[in-house]
């Protein structure tokens, strides 16, 4: 997220918090579907969202935003995901990549 003050004095944000403080709905399709595999691979191992997030050393509520495809997760992000699920972070992009295409 990035913040900057408007000539009116107003905070101006940007980034996939933009979207959520200024009232708008846009999430990527990319995002949406990176989620959706997110959310896969944790229903595969018969995981909740909680467990994840401790494996991951996640906050719970950020993976779920991360599920939903409300944010867009870091690199740094996609590994700690990766790692907590116990497989490669190609994996979780290969499957994003070729779901998307």
């Amino acid at each position: 997220m990035a913040y900057t003050q408007r000539a009116t004095g107003q905070p101006d944000y940007t980034g996939s918090f933009a979207a959520r403080r200024n009232g708008g709905s846009k999430v990527s399709l990319l995002e949406k579907r990176f989620g959706q595999v997110v959310r896969e691979e944790r229903e595969k191992k018969g995981w909740s969202q909680e467990l994840l997030a401790e494996a991951a050393n996640l906050n719970r509520s950020y993976l779920g935003e991360i599920e939903r495809g409300l944010v867009t997760p870091s690199l740094v992000t996609i590994s700690k995901l990766a790692a907590g699920l116990d497989v490669a972070p190609s994996t979780l992009i290969t499957r994003w990549e070729n779901d998307a295409a």
